[in-house]
């Protein structure tokens, strides 16, 4: 209960805060990327709130790193892991290693048995993902 109030203060201690990031293309992909660093001598600064939250890869793929936000949990029974729902994935700004990063979330909704071998219920599951290379960053539950 203590962390489900502490992130909502924290979100609504942020709701209101801008923070100024770097719009470019990725060099490779062609892809906008948005840094907290400069990422081109042309790039854009922009303020958070003008990012759109939009989808950043294939829902295929998003599958797949459900699965691997999935692994990355240590459930009582990892086997009995059931991803029953993936959202969409978003852009977002985070606090991590020290540095505000912009990150995807993607939201999951996971089944798994506890400790007696029953289900728990669908629970969602916020998984933070580095946005160039989609390395789980960490992973947030807001219930239980």
């Amino acid at each position: 209960m203590r962390k489900i109030t502490a992130l909502i203060a924290v979100m609504l201690a942020t709701s209101g805060a801008q923070a100024q990031v770097y719009k470019c293309a990725d060099p490779i992909t062609g892809e906008t990327v948005y840094s907290q660093t400069q990422c081109a001598t042309e790039a854009k600064t922009v303020n958070i709130q003008d990012i759109q939250a939009t989808p950043t890869v294939a829902i295929a793929e998003n599958d797949a790193l459900a699965r691997r936000c999935a692994n990355s949990i240590q459930f009582k029974d990892p086997d009995s892991v059931r991803i029953e729902k993936v959202g969409a994935m978003s852009a977002t700004v985070i606090d991590y290693a020290g540095s505000r990063i912009v990150a995807n979330v993607l939201h999951v909704w996971i089944n798994a048995r506890n400790s007696y071998g029953g289900y728990t219920g669908s629970k969602m599951y916020y998984c933070y993902l580095s946005q160039h290379d989609k390395k789980v960053l960490f992973v947030e539950s807001l219930g239980g």
